[in-house]
């Protein structure tokens, strides 16, 4: 750890702490300040006055005692201090050493430091407050690009996003891509630079470039820059841009690479330039669900049907997968991801097993999307668990397999390392439903995402609880006891699963035969 980088901490600590004490004092609906009653005891005069004076004294005795140890070096009263200091920052420094002793004297310092400015405040003096070192509270934030760079080598957008993204490489695939084309923009919009020195007025800028760009820019304009596709779509007006909710998106994935930037151990900046950017009281536009007579519309044309009719050539992704997902409320990719071996059987119930796959790249958006749903009775009667017997017994590994295998990385190519890379059906699925929509005059923000929030709502209706519909759709628990503790047994689910009847809306659906 370097001085600048103490440096940087302990002004994040007096600011912190200082903080802490207004709020203690003054803050909330009904301050301590209003509150306080001060008892003295004895008749000296100068005990008597105001709790502000109190609490002056109490900061002038905490400043002594700072000067004393500092003057004589001796520091161990202020163990209980550094252990806090450690904890707040997720420091792990070992006693007794070179370094150790050098942040305890720096901690000491900046104890003295609040207790000084304790005693200003009381007395409502708010001037700046000198920080150890030759920084101050009021500079301990700069504005941006009005302080000359800390010593050292560039600290180059291109370079530490790359570390950035290493680190975060165990997320979603998705989420990953989102992440590396986002910092990709930024830096095309604003310029490869050294993070530190990016300024709020940029990112400002940032943000107003992404309301021109279109939307679907890396599929429509495959090998070309943010500015190329900005300089070549201005002025057109037929042309769909990103809606605020998602430029509040992309900003996110910004701000969270700043805010990496800021925390231990790597401290390479003290004020995130990306805080306060985003629109305000924008609301994300979420999938809107499905009406019965549209899920009876699209389930019961023919073109749905003809999917599964042709036989040896049917189209069984396109057959299975919007009713799983009607059926489970499961993302697209947790059911077009499943391998055959994720379809078991226990206590005479028969369930998807949807989990993280190491070996196939398989990855979940989250931790508690990790889960079992029970296969509901209706799936079964249409022929689901003979189809899986059929690619059992073809010894194929995915339950719906693409047409042809991805190839595996090239060496030297971004990706996945020269691992072999693995391909899903929902892509494509998630084309031609899109198409299925527009030909059943489906309108609305409507895609096979929708049946989550489809069957949520029917769940709901049929009176089923919050918790189990959580451990059913994957989404997090209430509290710590839902999160930690709560593991609902394969029958419940299945009892609660079965409470939903789609048999009424899909007259009609042929059964699939091996």
């Amino acid at each position: 750890m370097s001085p600048e980088q103490i440096r940087h901490l302990l002004q994040q600590y007096i600011s912190t702490r200082l903080d802490e004490w207004e709020q203690s004092w003054y803050g909330g609906e009904h301050p301590a300040c209003d509150r306080v009653e001060v008892v003295y005891e004895g008749d000296r005069p100068e005990e008597h006055g105001t709790w502000q004076a109190i609490e002056a004294r109490l900061a002038e005795w905490d400043e002594r005692k700072t000067v004393g140890a500092l003057k004589s070096n001796r520091l161990e009263g202020f163990d209980g201090a550094m252990e806090d200091f450690f904890q707040r920052y997720g420091l792990r420094l070992e006693k007794g050493t070179q370094l150790y002793r050098l942040v305890s004297r720096e901690l000491v310092k900046a104890q003295q430091t609040i207790a000084r400015e304790i005693q200003k405040r009381v007395r409502g003096n708010y001037e700046g407050v000198a920080v150890p070192g030759r920084l101050t509270v009021a500079a301990a934030v700069p504005e941006h690009g009005k302080e000359p760079l800390p010593p050292g080598p560039p600290l180059l957008l291109s370079v530490v996003s790359v570390d950035y993204l290493k680190e975060h490489e165990r997320q979603a695939p998705g989420t990953r891509e989102a992440k590396r084309v986002a910092l990709r923009t930024f830096i095309e919009v604003i310029g490869d630079k050294d993070l530190r020195s990016v300024t709020p007025q940029e990112c400002l800028g940032y943000r107003d470039a992404l309301t021109k760009l279109p939307a679907h820019m890396t599929k429509r304009y495959s090998g070309k820059t943010a500015a190329e596709v900005l300089k070549e779509t201005d002025g057109k007006n037929d042309i769909q841009r990103l809606s605020l909710s998602t430029v509040n998106k992309q900003l996110s994935f910004v701000q969270g690479f700043f805010t990496w930037a800021i925390a231990p151990p790597r401290l390479y900046l003290t004020r995130n330039p990306v805080d306060g950017v985003a629109y305000q009281g924008v609301v994300s536009s979420s999938y809107e669900p499905f009406a019965d007579e549209e899920i009876r519309r699209l389930f019961t044309c023919e073109e749905y049907k003809d999917q599964l009719r042709r036989q040896g050539r049917g189209e069984y992704a396109r057959y299975w997968l919007p009713l799983i997902l009607l059926y489970t409320g499961a993302r697209r990719e947790e059911i077009a991801g499943l391998a055959v071996t994720d379809v078991k059987t226990e206590v005479g119930v028969h369930y998807f097993d949807i989990t993280p796959d190491e070996a196939r790249g398989r990855r979940l958006k989250t931790k508690v999307s990790r889960r079992v749903v029970p296969i509901h009775s209706h799936l079964q009667e249409l022929g689901f668990l003979e189809y899986v017997e059929l690619r059992r017994r073809s010894k194929g590994e995915l339950l719906f397999p693409t047409p042809q295998p991805a190839r595996p990385p090239q060496a030297g190519k971004s990706g996945t390392g020269g691992r072999r890379r693995w391909t899903t059906q929902g892509d494509a699925v998630g084309k031609w439903w899109a198409r299925l929509l527009k030909q059943q005059n489906v309108t609305g923000k409507k895609a096979l995402h929708s049946f989550r929030s489809t069957l949520t709502t029917k769940l709901h209706a049929a009176g089923v609880d919050g918790e189990t519909r959580r451990k059913l759709i994957g989404h997090s628990g209430e509290d710590v006891h839902e999160q930690t503790y709560l593991r609902p047994h394969l029958p419940t689910l299945q009892a609660a699963l079965e409470k939903l009847d789609f048999r009424p809306l899909l007259k009609g659906l042929p059964k699939f035969k091996a």
